[in-house]
């Protein structure tokens, strides 16, 4: 399967984290009718038996997106993770069926997060994540959770992932919003640069180590990078590929960023630039 079938890169750029904008209106919630309610509820339960972890949690819900002059808009509601589990993760035909209201679009956060000894911090997730247990992934990842920004949310996940705290980030930048191509899940990529260094990453404690099975690193390098995504196109959970993806074009360069992509069987890169950029549901 092409990257291209994985995921698709909706707004690419260099974002400062307020200019990542949230229109958040509470009453856009999911439309289930009662029969799919109980199939959202027994497809949660059947995970839990597995010893698969689906929580309630609250979670934003991607109604639309914008990128207006040099800022990022995203207009979201209201889900939570059991809902995304239930509709986007094991009944994505009620989107063809019921339309794009039945569906939960948890909002997500997948960061690119280099060290200060010139590293990436990469998962292999553990057997206990609900989805694409033992796949690899970049730290931190997850969900913003309202009332929470999405700059609060990067920190706190960079926080309880990796044991980061928020006075050692160097650098923060969103470079764009993709969408998984399979279960329709949007993602915003974040690029993070911070001052600790992967052994020290390595040594502290983790308050959700649960979700890994392994943590790694690879070298900050063009040529690493690049044949790490070539390697890695369908081991890879989508939104952390085109995270990496996004972080070489900030780092390397938008010549890497072309060469790598196409690549990577040509992935749908969208808008690749933040003056001028696409409006519509994700």
């Amino acid at each position: 399967m092409p990257a291209s079938d994985l995921y698709r890169i909706l707004a690419a750029g260099r974002f400062r984290p307020d200019d990542v904008i949230c229109r958040f209106n509470p009453a856009a919630t999911v439309t289930l009718t009662a029969a799919q309610r109980a199939e959202v509820r027994r497809s949660a339960d059947a995970l839990r038996r597995q010893g698969r972890v689906v929580t309630a949690e609250p979670l934003y819900r991607l109604v639309s997106y914008d990128t207006v002059g040099a800022s990022l808009v995203l207009r979201v509601g209201m889900t939570d993770y059991e809902e995304y589990i239930g509709t986007n993760g094991c009944n994505r035909e009620w989107r063809e069926q019921s339309g794009a209201d039945a569906m939960s679009d948890a909002l997500a956060l997948s960061a690119a997060t280099e060290t200060a000894d010139g590293m990436l911090a990469i998962e292999r997730r553990s057997e206990q994540v609900a989805e694409r247990a033992g796949f690899y992934h970049v730290k931190p990842s997850g969900h913003p959770q309202p009332p929470e920004s999405f700059t609060q949310g990067v920190l706190t996940e960079l926080e309880e992932e990796l044991g980061v705290r928020r006075n050692e980030v160097a650098e923060m930048l969103c470079t764009g919003l993709v969408r998984d191509a399979v279960n329709y899940k949007p993602e915003l990529t974040y690029v993070l640069r911070i001052r600790a260094t992967s052994a020290d990453v390595r040594s502290r404690a983790k308050a959700d180590a649960w979700e890994s099975a392994e943590l790694s690193f690879i070298p900050a390098s063009p040529d690493m990078l690049a044949d790490w995504l070539a390697r890695h196109v369908h081991d890879t959970v989508p939104a952390g590929h085109a995270a990496l993806l996004l972080y070489g074009r900030e780092r390397f360069g938008a010549a890497w960023y072309e060469r790598v992509a196409a690549g990577v069987h040509g992935v749908s890169r969208g808008t690749l630039s933040n003056a001028h950029g696409p409006t519509g549901s994700p």
